[in-house]
């Protein structure tokens, strides 16, 4: 996905230990089977994508699995075309760092 469309995408923790993740739009019937069958996913994160000019790495944050699949529907405002994604819970088997949870807004 481009970076403009990721903008719109609902990447976020919602926990310190529970990462939501929103799938690539119009992902193929292949690919999301692929997701169901996953028995575990690894966690890259990063807080933005560049830093004055400078690309920023992911950082790994852990391991967790897809729980809780919902479809999403959005319609492009200027195309008016349906994209189709998929959202889910990531529940980690580690609490995000303390270092982090600031940046992702998790802090306690």
């Amino acid at each position: 996905a481009s970076t403009e469309e990721r903008l719109n995408y609902k990447d976020r923790f919602l926990t310190e230990s529970v990462f939501q993740w929103e799938c690539e739009n119009n992902i193929s019937a292949k690919d999301l089977q692929a997701l169901r069958m996953s028995k575990f996913v690894h966690l890259f994160i990063r807080k933005v994508e560049n830093e004055n000019g400078i690309q920023q790495p992911y950082i790994y944050v852990g391991d967790g699995n897809f729980k809780n699949e919902r479809k999403q529907e959005k319609i492009e405002e200027n195309t008016g075309k349906t994209n189709i994604t998929y959202l889910y819970d990531i529940p980690m088997n580690e609490e995000l760092p303390d270092y982090l949870q600031y940046d992702f807004g998790v802090a306690k």
